[in-house]
């Protein structure tokens, strides 16, 4: 790329992004991701560019993102091609119809994607006059998701049709295969769990992690760790006859009100906008972290070995 733009880029590298973010430790952290965007993505973008003949050398950057998607393709787009919505903060009164300018705003405050865009991590910079503005979100989630609610949502309503029909083991037998399957769909969607999720070989190590996520941790409804601890044991009884069943058909009921409540919070988390996911978790740290430090998935944990 031109030596003139690579300099400016480096320059908001050790310098920028300031806006949107808060204290020191805030900053440098927003600082090193700004970097290693530009080293990793941006960069090597504009000189592949300058060799398809697609970027005149010398043209300045005034935006960048880039993108995650879901099959492991990234996405960099400069200038024009980074649309969506962006929250500013006036410098003065602004009339209807008026063009707005950089001088007509003294910073910005958020930036929304676009809705073609906005169900992938992504992390965006604007250049405002000498200072970027850097936004992100970088929730994952594993595109296996979708076939595993999909499949709950299938037991999830034989379930249902078992239960109108008077056939209780039926029904709490496809109740565990629905619950199982929601718990596992919103695993694979929430980033710090998805590796535990892709390693289950068992009922047992589905329930404990979820166990853990949900009931330990508190990062879903109590109601659901429940119904799956609850429809583990019914599901062997109704199923093997190894002890009195010790269920009706108003607990079943009540039972897939919880899953009908559980399938719409897992739908959300796996089908929603990056912007509506939750934007924390609850877990377990697996060693020391500084302040300030960007923490990768190497640093937590959900199953603590000791």
């Amino acid at each position: 790329m031109a030596g003139e733009q690579a300099e400016t880029l480096a320059e908001a590298a050790t310098s920028g992004p300031q806006a949107n973010a808060d204290g020191e430790a805030a900053v440098a952290s927003a600082q090193m991701l700004f970097q290693g965007m530009v080293t990793a993505y941006v960069e090597p973008e504009i000189a592949r560019r300058e060799v398809a003949s697609d970027w005149t050398e010398g043209t300045p950057v005034l935006r960048f993102q880039v993108q995650f998607l879901d099959d492991g393709e990234v996405r960099t787009r400069l200038n024009n091609e980074v649309g969506g919505v962006i929250e500013v903060k006036a410098t003065g009164p602004i009339k209807k119809g008026q063009l707005i300018t950089a001088d007509d705003f003294s910073e910005i405050t958020d930036y929304r994607l676009p809705d073609e865009h906005a169900h992938h991590p992504h992390v965006t910079a604007f250049l405002h006059h000498s200072s970027w503005f850097l936004a992100f979100q970088l929730g994952e989630r594993d595109p296996a998701r979708h076939d595993v609610l999909a499949a709950g949502r299938e037991f999830l309503r034989a379930a249902h049709d078992a239960l109108a029909d008077h056939r209780l083991r039926v029904c709490l037998d496809n109740a565990h295969s629905a619950v199982e399957l929601l718990a596992k769909a919103e695993l694979l969607s929430c980033a710090p769990t998805i590796e535990v999720a892709q390693r289950f070989t068992s009922h047992r190590s589905l329930l404990q992690a979820y166990n853990v996520w949900s009931g330990r941790l508190g990062n879903s409804d109590q109601r659901f760790a429940q119904a799956l601890n609850r429809l583990a044991k019914l599901r062997r009884r109704a199923r093997y006859l190894s002890s009195d069943l010790d269920c009706d058909a108003a607990e079943g009921a009540e039972l897939l009100s919880v899953l009908d409540d559980m399938e719409q919070h897992v739908a959300h988390l796996a089908e929603a906008p990056m912007h509506e996911l939750p934007d924390r978790f609850t877990v377990i740290a697996s060693r020391k972290i500084k302040a300030g430090e960007l923490v990768g998935m190497d640093a937590i944990t959900l199953l603590p070995s000791n």
